[in-house]
């Protein structure tokens, strides 16, 4: 129970930190992606149930937050982390290099994916791709100052919580 309670903490001072900082909108108003981040940490830590779990929520929170139909951002949050969860065993637990590659890598998936399903939606809404590619550059350089300090602090709450990391983060 007070492993939820660590998660629940950590994924309610992510969605503060998403609503509170800005876009930046020389990178086609990219978001910094601080529900990303943590959905990655706790792809890499616990199970697919909860992994699962955390990335519909923290989607339809950012869904919610933004003008993107609600579901998309989770489709994106689930195929990422579930993807991310294959290399679980053989990426290096305290390695600052895992969150780095991970979080660009996987930013710039969701934000592409995202666009690529409204793009065959049924509205059939489309932006220019050089756009899509830059809002998606964007995120990926974020990732890259965000998600080290997203797992260092849910790493801090996992031992105050008392929630056990897996071997190889």
């Amino acid at each position: 129970m007070s492993r939820m309670m660590g998660v629940a903490v950590m994924l309610l001072g992510a969605i503060l930190l998403q609503i509170a900082m800005p876009t930046v909108r020389y990178l086609a108003s990219a978001q910094v992606p601080f529900l990303f981040a943590t959905v990655l940490y706790y792809a890499l830590t616990r199970n697919r149930g909860t992994m699962m779990l955390i990335a519909c929520t923290a989607g339809l929170v950012l869904d919610s937050l933004s003008t993107m139909p609600l579901g998309y951002t989770s489709a994106g949050f689930c195929l990422v982390a579930f993807i991310s969860s294959l290399f679980r065993s053989l990426v290096y637990e305290d390695s600052l290099l895992t969150p780095i590659v991970f979080g660009a890598v996987g930013a710039a998936a969701v934000t592409l994916l995202s666009f690529a399903l409204i793009s065959t939606g049924l509205d059939q809404q489309g932006w220019p791709i050089g756009w899509v590619a830059l809002k998606a550059l964007g995120t990926a350089m974020m990732a890259v100052i965000v998600t080290p300090i997203v797992f260092f602090s849910a790493r801090r709450l996992d031992a105050v919580f008392g929630g056990r990391r897996r071997a190889g983060i």
